[in-house]
């Protein structure tokens, strides 16, 4: 599916979901699937509530004309009336709630959006509200949700509103709860197992009907498992009478693993008024899983030769094109999609629509059979086309009668009739504008062929023919360059042409190139880097697989700079590699190209010079002073403008020096506090707002304080060895020394360290010859203090 079709089909499904809580039960489209609002429930729906089955008008979903309008909550009640189940709902009691049920709207897992309902306790007089909450798979509450009060109840009960709520790990269940006045909840509320949308419902289903008989099917009914098959334990097939509040059971299948399923709709099932067969997953508990409905379209397949009917002069359906299109692509088959305007015709008391083979006369050949009115568009089992046949006729019947005129569509065997296999590559890169070479795989049926018209088509506009390509030429046609695209023009398609120039037929265009342009890149999805000493580098976000990204020098330029890169399979970034953007400031443009689409416009973007040569260790001075005394970064050999910024290893902010203007190439930074312990700093250059590659600079622990020379005594007394220096202000562990002078690296005694208990130390038996003597301490975890010099007094 490309990328607007992907888009599209998301924000339908929103539209589907909301249409069909509405009404669960209304047709919404050929091979569409949609889920029914709510969880089981053991109600029986009041007999005031049974109304008349629903029809698709142009005014939107209305009841019968004979009945009056029913809300879709009703409808639900009713669908669900006629449904075996075993709710999860809990045992009701006067204060506790029930029927709890939820539709998921979000199709991202984990997930959820849509509206929470629940019907109100039988007695609310002792409750100021309700809270709702995730249950584990056990029925313990998690996460809260919400709440809302008593007395706000709608006419569908109590709704509580969640847009993007995450679901938190382990819950499994929905549980809503009474809420007392004192602000305690109720132990026991209605519960409801998680149905995550677009996860454990099937798809696909399509019934072969085999049976002939008119108002009866049988036959293989195919479809895909659900996506997630965790609690389920099987699928089960239904028909449904809404009005009457009955339903018939048909086989049900047990899960197996497999891929696709097989149910054997038993011979001569009777239709009941739905025109469709329900098909739903079973839960593991034995739950009907309601928001899991597969609407399948049912087409009574009934061949016959052309039956001899009293003609009624009904009005000939009113059909939308009409709409006849082959789906199968294998040739000799077909496998019809078609539809009509149904609201008009069900009005007019049209109940089905009969369909015929015919010849190039418009003469019936053979029936194929009925279609439902209640329907919109359906695809059809697939056939083969009776001898001769070269269209199909479209007859009104209310049931009993026929109608006398008809419309009549071809039958365009997809691909003997048809083009196919069409490739373009736009080689005009101007804005609005296409060029290039179209290639196509021409039809293989050839007789009465003319050629093939080349035309711009769209949703919204008739198609704008390009060119034409004869009939026994190349298939391939060469579109001009500089040739405008009209607007709404997003595709290019190939039509064959039969008949004569008089009177030409034009088969369908089934197939098409987009042309439509791709999104420019938003600029923070694009990520350049101007790298020093390795290739540059361009990244852009926020893609899907085979897209394309180009880079550009200029915004006028007929190349890209480098080969485009595609987009890999299962990730969404591409990173361009470019040799050299520049040393300097400049600038680079970028675009990118969807898969199917054409090239975006260029996104225009600054590059920044590229960063300056990253700091030696050697230009790097780290000072770990005490606490108290703030450290120092010192950086030389800079030039004026140049600053540098500090962080820690794990890239930690520490500061920014100011930048050099004294011509002198140093430039300080105090910070306050390092670490006491050894450690790694990043230092970066800054030079004109670009930053270089970090330089790691160790630093070493910090360096114990000096002792103050008031706290070192010394008794210098007469005689040899009676001489002792006393330190204080200490701490338990600090390790003492005792030097000659400033600058000796011997020691004049051992040193010492203060023990437990102890604030200080004292030398013994020192001959103190000099007139002075200096004291280091080192503290536990730091290096040795800078000395402290005291002057030895004279003997005593």
């Amino acid at each position: 599916m490309d990328r607007k079709k992907q888009i599209i089909a998301k924000y339908a499904k929103c539209a589907l979901a909301a249409m069909l809580f509405a009404a669960p039960l209304v047709p919404v489209g050929p091979m569409q699937t949609a889920a029914a609002a709510g969880t089981v429930s053991d109600r029986t729906a009041p007999e005031s509530e049974i109304g008349a089955w629903p029809v698709q008008t142009d005014k939107g979903v209305s009841a019968n004309p004979s009945s009056s309008d029913i809300s879709g909550h009703h409808l639900y009640k009713k669908m669900q009336s006629a449904l075996p189940h075993q709710a999860l709902t809990q045992a009701v009691g006067d204060t506790q709630p029930f029927d709890f049920y939820f539709y998921d709207e979000n199709d991202d897992i984990g997930v959820l959006s849509g509206t929470m309902y629940w019907q109100p306790a039988a007695v609310e007089s002792g409750l100021t509200g309700y809270a709702v909450y995730f249950l584990d798979e056990i029925g313990n509450r998690l996460d809260k949700i919400g709440q809302v009060e008593v007395g706000t109840v709608t006419e569908d009960g109590y709704a509580l509103q969640v847009d993007n709520l995450s679901v938190p790990d382990g819950a499994k269940k929905f549980g809503v709860f009474g809420i007392s006045p004192d602000g305690s909840v109720a132990p026991n509320g209605a519960i409801s197992r998680i149905w995550e949308a677009g996860t454990f419902a099937p798809s696909g289903g399509t019934l072969n009907d085999t049976d002939t008989d008119k108002g009866q099917i049988g036959g293989p009914l195919k479809f895909n498992k659900a996506a997630d098959e965790t609690q389920i334990r099987g699928y089960a097939t239904y028909l449904v009478d809404p009005e009457q509040g009955v339903q018939l059971k048909l086989p049900e299948v047990s899960k197996r693993g497999a891929a696709t399923y097989t149910i054997n709709i038993p011979a001569n099932t009777k239709l009941l008024t739905s025109p469709y067969l329900f098909l739903f997953s079973v839960s593991t508990e034995g739950d009907v899983i309601s928001e899991s409905l597969q609407q399948i379209p049912l087409f009574d397949i009934t061949p016959s030769a052309v039956p001899s009917v009293i003609p009624l002069h009904l009005p000939g359906p009113v059909l939308t094109g009409p709409y006849f299109q082959d789906t199968d692509r294998v040739a000799g088959k077909i496998t019809p999609a078609f539809g009509y305007d149904n609201g008009s015709l069900y009005d007019a008391g049209i109940r089905s629509v009969s369909l015929y083979y015919t010849d190039l006369k418009g003469r019936k050949l053979a029936k194929i059979g009925e279609i439902p009115t209640t329907g919109g568009e359906a695809v059809l089992p697939t056939m083969t086309p009776k001898t001769g046949a070269v269209g199909v006729a479209f007859y009104s019947n209310d049931g009993i009668y026929e109608s006398d005129d008809a419309d009549h569509a071809w039958i365009w065997d997809d691909p003997t009739y048809l083009a196919s296999d069409l490739k373009f590559t736009d080689t005009d890169r101007d804005l609005h504008e296409i060029g290039g070479t179209l290639t196509f795989k021409g039809a293989s049926k050839v007789t009465g062929l003319l050629g093939y018209a080349i035309a711009f088509v769209g949703e919204e506009i008739d198609p704008v023919e390009i060119g034409f390509v004869q009939k026994g030429s190349n298939t391939q046609f060469t579109i001009p360059a500089d040739t405008p695209i009209p607007y709404g023009g997003y595709d290019i398609a190939v039509e064959a042409v039969y008949g004569s120039e008089e009177y030409p037929m034009y088969a369908p265009y089934y197939r098409a190139v987009s042309i439509e342009q791709s999104s420019m890149p938003l600029p923070e999805e694009v990520q350049v880097m101007n790298n020093k000493g390795k290739a540059d580098t361009i990244t852009v976000s926020r893609l899907l697989p085979d897209d394309l990204v180009y880079v550009y020098a200029s915004g006028d330029a007929t190349t890209p700079w480098v080969k485009p890169v595609t987009v890999a399979k299962g990730q969404t970034t591409a990173t361009l590699m470019i040799p050299q953007l520049g040393i300097g400031e400049g600038e680079v443009y970028v675009s990118v190209r969807w898969k199917g689409y054409q090239e975006s416009e260029r996104l225009r973007l600054r590059v920044k010079p590229e960063p300056p040569t990253a700091l030696t260790a050697k230009q790097v001075t780290v000072e770990n002073h005490p606490l108290g005394s703030a450290d120092r970064v010192t950086v030389t050999g800079l030039l004026d403008g140049d600053s540098f910024i500090v962080t820690t290893e794990k890239g930690e902010f520490l500061g920014h020096s100011v930048p050099v203007t004294d011509g002198l190439g140093v430039a300080v930074l105090e910070i306050e506090q390092l670490g006491q312990k050894a450690g790694k700093i990043h230092v970066k250059l800054v030079r004109q707002g670009i930053e270089s590659l970090p330089t790691k600079v160790a630093f070493l622990n910090e360096r114990t304080r000096e002792p103050r020379d008031f706290h070192i005594t010394i008794q210098n007394q007469i005689g040899i060895n009676l001489d002792t220096v006393t330190v204080s202000d200490l701490q338990a562990g600090d390790v003492v020394k005792l030097y000659k002078d400033p600058v000796t690296k011997t020691l004049l005694t051992r040193q010492l360290i203060v023990p437990v208990g102890q604030s200080s130390v004292t030398f013994k038996g020192l001959n103190l010859t000099s007139e002075q003597v200096c004291v280091t301490v080192t503290r536990l975890g730091l290096t040795e203090s800078h000395r402290t010099k005291v002057t030895v007094p004279a003997s005593k």
